[in-house]
């Protein structure tokens, strides 16, 4: 490709850039935000106008997986708008990789893996009712986790990068298990940050945001995704432990473990359980040979756990402290969320096509026999997020969500014999399992979940798994 001919699509793209930072300015941002932009803009300019073309893409590559790792950062944080932003930054990021994707010539490259295809369909379903409403609003989920999946695609696409990206997702999670401790411990100066970047979060009119901002927590601003990141921090950390060679990372996920661990525990979420044990079982049942040590270990850890489970989490609670053992024990709470998923099983057998746009699961729940005394009759979401699409889009809901159960499962054993493919894997079947207790999980692009299923589509086509699927 001549350097005339490299330069044209990247002077086309050029005024979409230029009309971000526009949008920017107009909406009240200072006008580093627009700076920025077009030096990032020069910059690419520069870069794809080299004409040695094992100087150019090179350098985008590099900077693509750069700014990879700063948007997964920021996807998982869940960083809203700062300050006078019309927008999250992640917005402003995956636009700069858009266009350094199309600059490297990555996007007319990408192919779909097994596992995205059947999500795929289920977001271009949303993105495409919301788009026929005129309602752009609805389009931002759907396009955000198609985005991501792209960007991954194109940047993160080699063993090596999935590595570092696999070691950097590990590095994040330790991260906020260590925030969420620190903030626990000492107060300030984590409370003002946190309340600094997570203040366009807070809504007068809804009190529940008020409360979510006094509870401490890592890297996001909800307390309950906390246990979507422990459980998954949880297993990364121990399988990277597992598969690292050199001593530094040993180190490194050494301490993360029982950090991480703790975190966990403090969270006071009884679906954190089963979400981490299903997963290490499954590895020790494809290892037979360490699930004796794994017993032996097991037992040796029980009076450690017992007595962690009985640590209150320590948040400001409305009523009488949580732990997780008091959550455990709690007979009550289980039996309700029971029944109002076994009511919306009967709501999806008698509406195969879905309840419609127009109808919430909260106005018919109690049609269903859905019983909300335990909360004063407030109706509650179903608390299972696989369900809640088969509320949205009936059978044919359930059938996507069976497809991409079956594709992930069938392409985990070909993931165990690399350890970095194996720690995504078990990760992600650990949030999955989160999603069968709560309302978020890939299909609603809960920011763990989505960026491990990201990883686990690239190294199924990094270990050759993808061809078993």
């Amino acid at each position: 490709m001549t350097r005339v001919q490299m330069e044209k699509p990247v002077i086309a793209l050029l005024p979409v850039l230029l009309g971000l930072s526009m949008a920017f300015v107009l909406t009240g941002m200072s006008l580093r935000g627009a700076v920025f932009a077009l030096l990032f803009a020069a910059a690419l300019y520069s870069v794809a106008s080299i004409d040695d073309v094992s100087i150019r893409k090179p350098l985008i590559e590099r900077a693509g997986f750069a700014g990879s790792m700063l948007l997964i950062f920021v996807f998982i944080a869940s960083i809203p708008k700062l300050g006078s932003q019309p927008v999250s930054p992640k917005y402003f990021i995956m636009a700069a990789l858009l266009l350094a994707a199309y600059a490297a010539g990555r996007l007319g490259s990408l192919s779909l893996s097994g596992v995205s295809r059947p999500l795929l369909l289920y977001w271009g379903i949303f993105a495409g009712t919301s788009a026929v409403k005129f309602n752009v609003m609805g389009m931002v989920e759907p396009l955000e986790a198609i985005l991501l999946l792209a960007l991954t695609a194109a940047f993160i696409n080699r063993r090596e990068r999935l590595v570092l990206a696999t070691r950097f997702v590990g590095i994040v999670l330790f991260a906020s298990a260590a925030w969420f401790l620190l903030s626990i411990v000492f107060g300030e100066p984590f409370t003002s940050i946190r309340s600094f970047i997570y203040a366009n979060n807070i809504d007068v009119e809804r009190p529940l945001t008020l409360f979510a901002m006094a509870m401490p927590a890592g890297f996001t601003f909800n307390q309950h995704i906390m246990g979507y990141q422990m459980a998954a921090g949880t297993v990364l950390s121990i399988m990277l432990f597992r598969a690292e060679k050199g001593l530094f990372w040993k180190m490194v996920w050494g301490i993360a473990v029982p950090v991480v661990i703790i975190a966990l525990f403090l969270t006071a979420q009884r679906s954190t359980i089963p979400a981490v044990l299903a997963p290490l079982a499954l590895l020790m049942v494809t290892r037979p040979k360490k699930l004796i040590i794994a017993l032996l270990l097991l037992l040796m850890s029980a009076p450690f756990m017992h007595l962690a489970a009985s640590i209150p989490d320590l948040a400001p609670q409305i009523g009488e402290a949580r732990t997780l053992k008091s959550r455990l024990d709690s007979e009550k709470d289980v039996s309700s969320r029971l029944g109002w998923q076994a009511a919306a099983l009967k709501a999806v057998a008698d509406n195969p096509l879905g309840l419609g746009s127009g109808t919430r699961w909260q106005e018919i729940s109690s049609s269903y026999g859905a019983d909300f005394s335990d909360f004063g009759g407030e109706e509650q979401a179903v608390h299972n997020s696989y369900i809640a699409v088969g509320l949205k889009l009936g059978w044919a809901g359930l059938i996507i969500v069976l497809a991409v159960f079956w594709r992930i499962l069938a392409r985990v054993p070909a993931l165990m014999a690399d350890g970095y493919a194996a720690a995504v894997g078990l990760s992600l079947i650990a949030v999955l399992i989160q999603g069968f207790f709560h309302n978020a999980s890939i299909f609603t692009n809960e920011a763990a979940s989505w960026t491990l299923l990201c990883l686990f589509a690239q190294w199924g086509r990094a270990t050759g798994g993808e061809q078993n699927v």
